[in-house]
């Protein structure tokens, strides 16, 4: 009852912003629409602020978006043909991939490739259709360290944290854009989506891992995965997706594991021209919250976010028949654009709790 109640209450606010481009609220936050470039404007004067039921964080990225949708998606199989699936093993497996075997299975869509070489095994790789599954063998850099040093960083924050690789001097946000490259240009042409970075745990040793999401145009869909929370399930939340990629590199840079959930595919895209700025939404939240609680936000962003009816555990995944699984990919996911301000969790970086504001509607979801 109270989500409709906020809900209504920020539509009647967008009612009225939309007379004037010029009405504010009394806290003076714009409540006019604005061109997507202007999405964070102004945002710097936000950061560290005070409200009534809620704190901003510190800091917190302000990328430049050039372009926004409305975005309809499905995780239906896509055969991308065994030339470019071989490519796309090769590549990743790099020397010694002939000590393989090719074969085709099903009906075509799923690529299999298996190192047997058991004196010096390269690795594995699979596509199936809708997800990516690729492993590499390497042998482990060894640094003389006991207890190398941990670095676990939000990418996009605002915050790049200096970190020691190997005795090489380095920061979160260059490692990740490393990592993104190296995914854009093995993934090339192999689906609508990119990937970006959003969780960065990395040891002075070498090893990394990351948990990236796949994005549009700059702009990151939100998962519970993406969302730092590292839980499956959808735990009661309103609203998330289930599209994300985790990987692992070792000390000598080698990428020894790249896991694909399902992968989403665009079916449809509907541009939009403008939406509520970040000021807006701030200014939204700070009329529109009558919790008891009150929250202290750890980061702010804009991303794309999809109701996901399906409840289903891996294992009750796994008895459907193939049947149900093939229809229940070809369900299509409305993503919309969302600001979304996660609650601080103090005893970790990770949270699955969140507040979003509808970037056009104005509808507050307490994904609480």
């Amino acid at each position: 009852m109270k989500k409709h109640l906020l809900c209504l209450i920020a539509g009647a606010m967008i009612l009225a912003s939309c007379s004037s481009s010029e009405s504010s609220n009394a806290g003076g936050y714009d409540l006019s629409m604005v061109g997507v470039k202007q999405a964070f404007t102004g945002a710097d004067e936000l950061m560290g602020a005070y409200y009534e039921k809620f704190t901003l964080p510190e800091s917190f990225g302000t990328p430049e978006i050039t372009e926004l949708y409305e975005l309809t998606v499905n995780t239906a199989d896509t055969d991308l043909g065994s030339d470019r699936v071989k490519r796309l093993f090769y590549d990743y497996l790099g020397e010694g991939a002939e000590y393989g075997s090719f074969v085709t299975v099903g009906n075509n869509t799923g690529y299999h490739l298996g190192f047997t070489d058991v004196s010096d095994p390269i690795g594995s790789c699979s596509y199936t259709g809708n997800k990516f599954r690729l492993y590499h063998t390497y042998k482990r850099i060894d640094t003389g360290e006991t207890f190398p040093e941990h670095y676990r960083c939000l990418i996009g924050s605002g915050t790049d944290t200096d970190m020691t690789i190997i005795g090489k001097p380095t920061t979160s946000e260059q490692e990740a854009a490393y990592i993104e490259k190296y995914l854009d240009e093995l993934f090339e042409g192999c689906f609508d989506f990119g990937i970006k970075t959003q969780l960065l745990d990395a040891y002075s040793n070498g090893d990394i891992t990351a948990n990236c999401a796949f994005a549009y145009a700059g702009v990151p869909i939100q998962s519970f995965e993406t969302a730092y929370s590292g839980k499956a399930g959808n735990s009661g939340k309103e609203y998330y997706a289930y599209f994300n990629a985790e990987v692992g590199l070792a000390g000598n840079n080698v990428f020894w594991s790249i896991v694909t959930t399902r992968i989403p595919r665009l079916v449809d895209k509907q541009s939009i021209e403008q939406i509520i700025s970040l000021k807006r939404a701030v200014g939204i939240l700070q009329n529109v919250l009558d919790t008891d609680e009150v929250y202290t936000f750890s980061d702010v962003r804009l991303m794309y976010c999809g109701k996901e009816e399906d409840h289903r555990t891996e294992t009750s995944k796994a008895e459907l028949k193939e049947q149900e699984e093939k229809e229940f990919d070809l369900q299509e996911r409305v993503l919309r654009p969302m600001w979304c301000f996660f609650i601080l969790d103090p005893d970790s970086i990770y949270t699955d709790r969140c507040i979003k504001v509808n970037a056009v509607t104005g509808e507050v979801i307490l994904d609480l």
